[in-house]
Protein backbone atom coordinates (compact mmCIF):
# COMPACT_ATOMS: atom_id res chain seq x y z
CA UNK A 1 0.00 0.00 0.00
CA UNK A 2 2.68 2.52 0.51
CA UNK A 3 4.35 1.90 -2.73
CA UNK A 4 1.30 3.13 -4.29
CA UNK A 5 0.80 6.98 -5.15
CA UNK A 6 -2.85 7.01 -6.32
CA UNK A 7 -5.78 4.79 -6.71
CA UNK A 8 -8.84 5.32 -9.59
CA UNK A 9 -11.75 3.26 -8.42
CA UNK A 10 -14.73 2.99 -10.25
CA UNK A 11 -17.27 0.13 -8.81
CA UNK A 12 -20.17 0.48 -6.27
CA UNK A 13 -20.60 2.87 -3.63
CA UNK A 14 -19.73 0.44 -0.05
CA UNK A 15 -16.15 -0.13 -2.39
CA UNK A 16 -15.78 3.70 -2.74
CA UNK A 17 -15.86 4.54 0.83
CA UNK A 18 -13.52 1.72 1.78
CA UNK A 19 -10.87 2.97 -0.50
CA UNK A 20 -11.46 6.34 0.71
CA UNK A 21 -10.70 5.45 4.07
CA UNK A 22 -8.14 3.34 3.52
CA UNK A 23 -6.47 6.39 1.69
CA UNK A 24 -6.56 8.68 5.13
CA UNK A 25 -3.27 6.96 6.81
CA UNK A 26 -1.46 8.27 4.43
CA UNK A 27 -2.90 10.56 2.43
CA UNK A 28 -2.96 8.73 -0.83
CA UNK A 29 -5.10 10.72 -3.73
CA UNK A 30 -8.03 8.56 -4.40
CA UNK A 31 -10.84 9.37 -7.25
CA UNK A 32 -13.48 7.41 -6.89
CA UNK A 33 -17.21 7.48 -8.47
CA UNK A 34 -19.15 7.05 -5.69
CA UNK A 35 -20.95 4.19 -6.77
CA UNK A 36 -22.74 6.24 -9.63
CA UNK A 37 -22.92 5.18 -13.21
CA UNK A 38 -20.40 6.93 -15.75
CA UNK A 39 -20.89 7.13 -19.75
CA UNK A 40 -17.09 7.01 -20.52
CA UNK A 41 -18.30 7.52 -24.29
CA UNK A 42 -19.93 11.05 -22.90
CA UNK A 43 -17.13 13.24 -24.63
CA UNK A 44 -18.11 16.51 -22.80
CA UNK A 45 -16.96 15.27 -19.38
CA UNK A 46 -14.31 12.96 -20.32
CA UNK A 47 -12.30 15.06 -23.14
CA UNK A 48 -9.87 17.68 -22.60
CA UNK A 49 -8.62 17.96 -19.27
CA UNK A 50 -10.80 16.27 -16.69
CA UNK A 51 -8.64 13.17 -16.66
CA UNK A 52 -5.37 15.81 -16.69
CA UNK A 53 -6.80 17.14 -13.75
CA UNK A 54 -7.50 13.75 -11.66
CA UNK A 55 -4.07 12.42 -12.44
CA UNK A 56 -2.06 15.41 -11.43
CA UNK A 57 -1.00 16.78 -8.25
CA UNK A 58 0.55 20.32 -7.75
CA UNK A 59 2.95 20.43 -5.36
CA UNK A 60 5.09 23.31 -3.67
CA UNK A 61 8.48 23.59 -3.53
CA UNK A 62 9.54 25.75 -0.41
CA UNK A 63 13.51 26.77 -0.80
CA UNK A 64 15.09 28.69 2.35
CA UNK A 65 16.92 32.29 1.16
CA UNK A 66 18.12 35.11 2.84
CA UNK A 67 20.20 35.23 6.21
Amino acid sequence: HDGVDALWFVGDQAGSVMVEKASIGNLKQVWTNLGKDLNWSDSEKFDGDYFLQKATQVKNVWIPYGA
